[in-house]
């Protein structure tokens, strides 16, 4: 189970670094909302202060993130599933941020105008304009 909570806070410290001030008033709400808020929205707050004012202090924000992550799972179960939630839904956005772009075969008629019928060389459909010019529009 720590070792849970310790890849959380990973997750967590990563989000608080390089996400939005929105993420930070998210983790602060559900704090806000915990039957435990005494303990959890001072030391929450001192986890937003080092992860963002110094990059040195990362191992104290850290581990202050830790404790948070333990007096929520200990004291309010709602909220650490909720801090969990937010630490998965920013995993899954940084992968999908991170991760290369499926490639895909090259198809061997990517470049012509072949088509299921055949090829097209000849207009498919021509159109007049209010101004009498003809338009030809090719598939």
């Amino acid at each position: 189970m720590d070792k849970e909570i310790e890849e959380l806070a990973d997750v967590l410290g990563r989000a608080v670094t390089t996400g939005s001030a929105d993420l930070c008033e998210l983790l602060t709400d559900a704090a806000d909302r915990s039957i435990a808020a005494p303990q959890l929205v001072p030391r929450l707050q001192r986890v937003f202060s080092r992860y963002r004012g110094n990059p040195v202090a990362g191992p104290l924000a850290s581990q202050d993130l830790l404790e948070v992550l333990r007096v929520a799972r200990r004291r309010d179960t709602i909220v650490y599933e909720e801090l969990r939630t937010v630490a998965d839904a920013f995993a899954e956005d940084e992968q999908a941020r991170t991760a290369p772009a499926p490639r895909r075969a090259p198809d061997a008629t990517a470049n012509s105008n072949a088509v299921s019928g055949g090829t097209f060389n000849e207009a498919v459909v021509q159109a007049g304009s209010i101004t009498g010019g003809i338009h030809t529009y090719y598939g």
